[in-house]
């Protein structure tokens, strides 16, 4: 069942040009009104999610997050690009052995439960530098071409080479659970937030996708897929939990000196025509 989302954001504005308290919170630039939002899971197993709420367009308008944090942002007009790290977790829900059926003693058919005890997540990580971000970035391209690139000696005759960016779409396509679907709405996210200006539009794209083994301990465990009649059963049970470094590139792609025109589901391109015939057709029946 969806739940419903429930914004409080303080008073309205008519109330606060009557109300002492609040103009004087007005007055105060670095306080935040009080946000607490309910969002909608994307999937059902998912208990955790980012904060998809109406707070972040209050956040992109503060110098401040919620946690007292100052904002990244672009002081210098020339800077098109953007990078942000994103951190992904996938909690696999526990998979639980009923029933094996056996024919002579061997199994032939074997029925789960699973429990509704995973979760998935997506976060912010603050603590990578710009310039770092698109040395990471830089650096897993040229990995990607030196591997894809064939011996130096003997080439090797590649007839259906991808890409570096489509082979990076078929990896984020194949993340389990609603992955995939979390990762859309983050950059559906990014760009609504970043495109609040009629003088410029900026695109969003994933230019990095990398699995982070050491998530429960300092050495990522060395696993192996087992072969054999219960390698559907073991193949539940490994890597329980995952996680990846997920970096976007954000980039402004046009730019109006006047500023774009806007439309939406109702607008009318031709309403100045429709108003010019209708005053028309009125004046010629006087």
């Amino acid at each position: 069942m969806p739940t419903t989302t429930t914004i409080t954001t303080g008073t309205t504005a008519a109330a606060a040009s009557s109300n002492p308290a609040v103009m004087r919170w007005e007055e105060d630039k670095t306080s935040l009104p009080q946000v607490q939002a309910q969002p909608t899971p994307p999937c059902e197993d998912d208990t955790w999610t980012v904060n998809w709420s109406d707070a972040s367009s209050i956040s992109s308008l503060a110098d401040r997050n919620v946690h007292g944090w100052n904002n990244f942002r672009v002081r210098d007009r020339d800077i098109k690009t953007v990078y942000e790290a994103w951190e992904m977790i996938s909690v696999r829900p526990t998979s639980e052995l009923r029933t094996i059926n056996q024919v002579l003693g061997v199994n032939v058919h074997s029925t789960y439960a699973v429990l509704k005890d995973g979760y998935t997540g997506v976060r912010a990580v603050p603590s990578y530098s710009q310039d770092q971000l698109a040395t990471m970035v830089a650096a897993a391209e040229d990995e990607y071409n030196d591997n894809t690139s064939g011996h130096k000696i003997l080439p090797r005759i590649i007839t259906n080479r991808v890409s570096y960016a489509q082979d990076l779409a078929k990896r984020l396509f194949a993340l389990p659970g609603c992955l995939p679907n979390k990762l859309g709405a983050l950059i559906d996210s990014r760009f609504v937030a970043t495109n609040k200006s009629q003088f410029a539009r900026r695109e969003w794209k994933i230019v990095l996708l990398k699995p982070l083994g050491d998530v429960m301990t300092d050495d990522a465990p060395k696993t192996r897929r087992r072969g054999g009649l219960l390698a559907r059963f073991n193949n539940r049970q490994r890597d329980p939990v995952q996680k990846w470094l997920v970096v976007l590139r954000g980039h402004e792609t046009k730019a109006s000196q006047n500023g774009f025109e806007a439309f939406d589901t109702f607008a009318n391109p031709w309403l100045k025509v429709d108003e010019r015939l209708e005053r028309d057709y009125f004046e010629t029946r006087k």
